[in-house]
């Protein structure tokens, strides 16, 4: 057990000289072998899951940050700082999509992000419109990708088809059937 904050996201699970560790969203590193809490102060998501790739841990919501993990293993690691960027928006339930450099997420309230993984720069910012056709739509399912698309799914069953890029271009818009929570189906 270890005496960390609770959040809603996924821990990010990764290695460091063959010991596995996870990052927790309150910004916690966890040794698994022994639950020893090994840095923390990493960011704080409030909803949404951290993001490990390519050596270099990034916590993105409001306040986006890029962390390299250390090489070494050691009872208290310390992660270098790589770049800090402020979002547009708040509260991103969804957990954000590394794809090709660039890291999309969206805000609640469907404000869709693109940040250059590398330095951290806002690539453009826009606001979907998922709720054209359904109402108001919130948006709680993290980013997905396939098929050369990138898919932001709302609560209310709209899903806009974006191309992947440094530009903003919706492919496509989809509205499924009405939804059915609470009713005989």
């Amino acid at each position: 057990r270890v005496n960390v904050p609770s959040r809603p996201g996924t821990p990010a699970l990764f290695q460091i000289e063959g010991q596995d560790l996870v990052i927790l969203p309150s910004g916690h590193c966890v040794r698994v072998a022994d639950g020893a809490v090994v840095a923390s102060g990493l960011g704080d998501l409030e909803y949404n899951s951290p993001l490990v790739r390519d050596g270099v841990l990034y916590m993105i919501q409001g306040t986006a940050q890029a962390f390299r993990i250390p090489r070494k293993m050691a009872d208290s690691l310390t992660f270098e700082p790589l770049w800090t960027s402020k979002l547009k928006g708040e509260r991103y339930y969804s957990s954000p999509l590394l794809l090709d450099g660039l890291i999309y997420a969206v805000t609640r309230t469907q404000i869709f992000n693109v940040v250059d993984a590398k330095t951290g720069a806002i690539v453009y910012a826009e606001r979907l419109r998922l709720g054209e056709t359904a109402g108001v739509d919130s948006v709680y399912s993290s980013i997905t990708q396939g098929g050369g698309h990138v898919f932001v799914s709302g609560f209310e069953g709209a899903t806009a088809v974006l191309a992947p890029g440094r530009t903003f271009q919706q492919r496509a818009f989809n509205q499924s059937e009405e939804r059915r929570v609470g009713k005989e189906c």
